[in-house]
């Protein structure tokens, strides 16, 4: 059997420029809905608690989508969890950050955000773990355009709810396989293009499981949630090139797109 990629297509002919960003409609069209967080571990004796909060992002809005350039957007989630006890003494904080893929108009991006808890909030939570937890959570969608231009768009909501408790000895359940969408991208020959790829399911992590039948591809550290790959077609080459890109997040698991 095969191992599952991720594809990247790339076209070489022209750079193509990135319209601006106009005032007018919002980036996005709505704000995250956080659902009830769910605890695993507080019955254990080793480990780390986990808390998995999920969030439903809102998409990218279809307006926006006809003002940029799809391949210069970035969207990144972030979660800010406190657990706090009935009488309000705050017992764990923490968070997570992961890249989103920008989702269907109007169907919003959902997502469960795995957080961590180190030894120290792990041990508070277990000798409170009988009372009803509380976990206050600031959820954010955040829209880059074009890294180098910064942060064009974000919505924020903080909502407080109580922690559901799972109990009995047990493993959370597995992050879900990532998935990452099929980037296509304009270059010039002999001249390094920047592509950015985005992928969601735990902060997957990328290699290269093709490369190129002309130039050189070379990984480049995620930022703003995105991977990103530098792709340099030789000198004199027209045509399309193609390489594909393995996927793999916390669990282990593989993606195809």
């Amino acid at each position: 059997m095969g191992t599952p990629k991720s594809l990247v297509t790339v076209a070489v002919t022209a750079l193509m420029a990135v319209p601006a960003v106009g005032a007018g409609a919002p980036l996005l069209d709505g704000d995250p809905r956080v659902a009830t967080p769910r605890a695993y571990g507080l019955t254990e004796d080793q480990g780390g608690v986990v808390v998995d909060v999920p969030v439903r992002h809102p998409s990218l809005a279809a307006a926006a989508r006809g003002r940029l350039h799809r391949d210069a957007i970035s969207y990144v989630g972030v979660v800010r969890l406190r657990v706090l006890a009935p009488d309000g003494v705050e017992l764990a904080r923490a968070g997570a950050r992961e890249g989103l893929l920008l989702g269907a108009p109007g169907r919003g991006v959902p997502l469960s955000h795995r957080i961590v808890l180190g030894a120290d909030a792990s041990a508070a939570l277990r000798a409170r773990g009988g009372e009803r937890l509380r976990a206050e959570v600031t959820a954010q969608s955040r829209v880059h355009v074009d890294g180098r231009r910064g942060l064009k768009a974000m919505v924020s909501t903080t909502t407080t709810l109580p922690i559901a408790v799972v109990p009995g000895v047990g493993d959370p359940p597995s992050l879900a396989p990532p998935r990452c969408e099929r980037a296509r991208s304009v270059a010039s020959a002999g001249r390094t293009t920047r592509i950015a790829l985005r992928c969601s399911g735990g902060d997957p992590k990328l290699t290269i499981a093709r490369r190129p039948g002309a130039g050189t591809v070379r990984l480049v550290d995620a930022a703003d949630g995105r991977a990103r790959v530098d792709y340099t077609p030789p000198d004199g080459f027209t045509g399309t090139e193609r390489f594909a890109l393995t996927a793999r997040n916390a669990a282990g698991a593989l993606t195809t797109t």
